[in-house]
C-alpha cells in the first residue's frame, strides 16, 4: 500500500525522510476517493487513541478529526458534478501532513490551486454548480434543523430562487457540511454569514440587464417572463444588497458604471462612464466569482489555523490535482488543468523513464527497454521562450478593446505532434 510505504519510510528515516504522493490521472478515474483514503489511513495510523502529542496539549484524536473534517468542507465548496464524474474536484489540493519524529501526527497545511470560479456563473451541458449551492437550497425542504439554521432556512424559502436539486449532486447533505464546519471550529455566526453570501451570489448571478441610450448604456431589467417563473430584477437587487450588507446604490454604480482615471497623481481627473449590457454582465459575473473565491480562500485559511502545527520534524505531502479533461468547448481552465498534468507527466517521463534507461545503458545493465512518448514539444509550445502562455501574458497587458492580436506560427508544425500522448491516451 502506498500510504503504508510512505509512512514506514518516514518513520524509519529511510532515504529522503519526507515523502510525497502525487495522485494523477484522467477525470473520473477515482483520484479524489484515493486521496481521501490515503488521508484517512495516514491520520489514523499516526494517531493512537487517547494519546497526547508531545508538542501540544491537543489529543491526537482531535487533530485526526479536524484533518479529516476538512475533506467534506472542501468537497462541498470545491467539488461539482460533471458528465464524467458526479463528484469531480474543481480545484487542485496539496496537503502537507506534519509529524513528530516518533510518528505521531501534529497537524497539517492545505494549499489549493486553480479553483474553477467560472462554474459559479456558467455550467455546461450535463454539469452542475458547486455542491454547496444545492445543499443550501435543500434547506428549504428540511423540517428539523439546528435552531441557528432556522433563519437561513427562512431566507432560502423566501428567496424565490429556482434551483432544482439534482439527484447526483447529493454527495453530502447540508447538515453533514454544517457538522464538519462546526467540528473544525467555524462558529454558527460565521456559518450564517457564509450562507447569506452564497444566497447573495445566487441572486447576483440571475440579474438581467437591458440596453438603453442606443446601446451605449444599460440598466436593470424590471421583469423577465420565462416558461418557469416571472423574475423581478429590482427585488433581486434589493435582496442581494441586504444579504451582503451594502447599499443598492453602491451595487448599482459598481455594475452599471466604470471609472476612468486620467492624468498624474497631482492632477488627476476621474470620469464615470456607463457600461454596455455585455460589460455589465461581465462585471456581475466577476463579482459573483470574486465573492465565491473569497469564501473558499477564507475557509482554507481557517482550516489551516485549526490544524497547522507550530513545529514539526517530518512530513508526508499529498497532491491531488484536476484530471485530464477534454470537452466539446474547452476554456482557459481546461488548458491550465491539462497543462499542469502534462508537466507532471513530462517530469515522470524525464526522471523515471528516460534518465533511468540512460543510466542503465551507461552501466551496461541488461533490461527490457520501455517505449514512451516524450511530450517535450507540446509542453515547450505552451511554456517555452516564445510559448503561447508568454504571448497571452503580453496580450493581457494590452487594451483588448483597441487591439487585435493574431498569432502566427513562423515554423510549420504538424498539429498531431502537439497532441499529448501517454498512458491515458490523447
Amino acid at each position: 500500500m502506498i500510504g503504508e510505504k510512505a509512512y514506514a519510510h518516514m518513520l524509519r528515516e529511510m532515504g529522503n525522510i519526507n515523502q510525497s504522493i502525487v495522485v494523477s490521472g484522467e477525470s473520473g478515474a477515482g483520484k479524489t476517493v484515493s486521496a481521501k483514503h490515503l488521508l484517512k489511513y495516514l491520520t489514523i495510523v499516526s494517531s493512537p487513541e487517547n494519546e497526547i502529542n508531545l508538542e501540544c496539549s491537543i489529543p491526537a484524536s482531535v487533530i485526526e478529526r479536524r484533518v479529516l473534517d476538512s475533506n467534506p468542507i472542501l468537497e462541498s465548496f470545491g467539488n461539482a458534478a460533471t458528465p464524467r464524474n458526479e463528484n469531480s474536484s474543481r480545484f487542485g489540493k496539496f496537503i502537507q501532513l506534519q509529524f513528530h519524529r516518533n510518528g505521531y501526527i501534529l497537524g497539517g497545511v492545505i494549499q489549493t490551486y486553480l479553483l474553477e470560479k467560472t462554474r459559479v456563473v456558467h455550467q455546461g451541458p450535463g454539469e452542475n454548480n458547486f455542491h454547496i449551492f444545492y445543499q443550501l437550497m435543500s434547506l428549504g425542504d428540511i423540517d428539523q434543523v439546528p435552531s441557528w439554521l432556522v433563519a437561513v432556512r427562512a431566507e432560502v424559502q423566501h428567496s424565490g430562487l429556482d434551483c432544482t436539486v439534482p439527484q447526483q449532486a447529493e454527495t453530502l447533505s447540508v447538515l453533514q457540511t454544517v457538522e464538519a464546519m462546526s467540528d473544525i471550529g467555524v462558529s454558527t455566526s460565521q456559518q450564517v454569514s457564509i450562507f447569506k453570501i452564497l444566497l447573495a451570489i445566487l441572486h447576483l448571478s440571475t440579474m438581467k440587464f437591458i440596453s438603453i441610450k442606443d446601446g451605449e448604456a444599460c440598466t436593470f431589467s424590471d421583469t423577465e417572463d420565462t416558461d418557469q417563473f416571472v423574475y423581478v430584477s429590482s427585488r433581486t437587487k434589493e435582496e442581494c444588497c441586504r444579504l451582503l450588507g451594502i447599499s443598492a446604490l453602491s451595487l448599482h454604480h459598481a455594475l452599471l458604471n466604470r471609472k476612468i482615471v486620467t492624468g498624474t497623481k497631482a492632477h488627476q481627473s476621474v470620469y464615470v462612464k456607463p457600461v454596455t449590457v455585455a460589460e455589465a454582465q461581465s462585471r456581475r459575473d466577476s463579482l459573483a466569482m470574486l465573492l465565491y473565491s473569497r469564501i473558499f480562500d477564507w475557509l482554507v485559511n481557517f482550516i489551516n489555523t485549526q490544524i497547522k502545527a507550530d513545529t514539526f520534524d517530518h512530513c508526508i505531502n499529498l497532491l491531488d490535482i484536476y484530471g485530464f479533461e477534454t470537452f466539446e468547448i474547452n476554456n482557459l481552465e481546461q488548458l491550465c488543468i491539462n497543462y499542469a498534468n502534462e508537466r507532471l507527466q513530462q517530469h515522470y517521463v524525464t526522471h523515471f523513464l528516460r534518465d533511468l534507461q540512460t543510466e542503465y545503458e551507461l552501466e551496461q545493465i541488461t533490461w527490457t527497454p520501455i517505449e514512451y512518448k516524450d511530450n517535450k514539444t507540446c509542453v515547450e509550445t505552451l511554456h517555452g521562450p516564445s510559448g503561447v502562455f508568454g504571448i497571452l501574458n503580453e496580450v493581457g497587458l494590452l487594451d483588448s478593446t483597441q487591439s487585435k492580436v493574431i498569432l502566427f506560427l513562423t515554423t510549420p508544425l504538424n498539429l498531431n505532434s502537439l497532441a499529448p500522448q501517454h498512458r491515458t491516451g490523447r
